[in-house]
């Protein structure tokens, strides 16, 4: 490594050889920016889970046209759109047997946008059945 003094800063001249660098992360990245999950009643056997999942930016601006693709505990898949506001919404019925269940983002898509999922704010949310 050399240094070079110019007026009031200093350049580094540092080499690498034989090792490749990982890519950057994407400069506006597609991620998770936030599940809120409720339950209701359905019924006199089941009740409903809900989950409502928001996707934003990389300015954490909300991200309409996104695909997601999500599984709930049990392993039971689905995937929705994004809306206007960047949010789509998830439901399972759910027998008053099973008091809580857990919603996981897998996946999104974006037309324009790259997906990486370790700028999520968060990836998963347990949904409880109300007593």
């Amino acid at each position: 490594m050399s240094s070079t003094r110019n007026d009031n800063w200093y350049l580094d001249d540092i080499r690498i050889t034989g090792t490749s660098l990982p890519p950057p992360p994407p400069a506006n990245p597609l991620h998770v920016g936030g599940l809120v999950g409720s339950s209701a009643a359905s019924g006199r056997k089941n009740w409903t889970a809900t989950v409502t999942v928001t996707m934003h930016d990389g300015n954490h601006a909300a991200v309409p046209g996104s695909t997601l693709s999500v599984q709930w505990t049990g392993g039971a898949t689905d995937s929705a759109d994004t809306d206007a506001n960047g949010r789509c919404t998830f439901t399972r019925t759910l027998s008053n047997s099973i008091s809580s269940t857990t919603l996981t983002v897998t996946g999104a898509t974006h037309p324009t946008l790259s997906y990486n999922d370790a700028a999520n704010h968060s990836t998963s949310i347990v949904v409880n059945k109300q007593p």
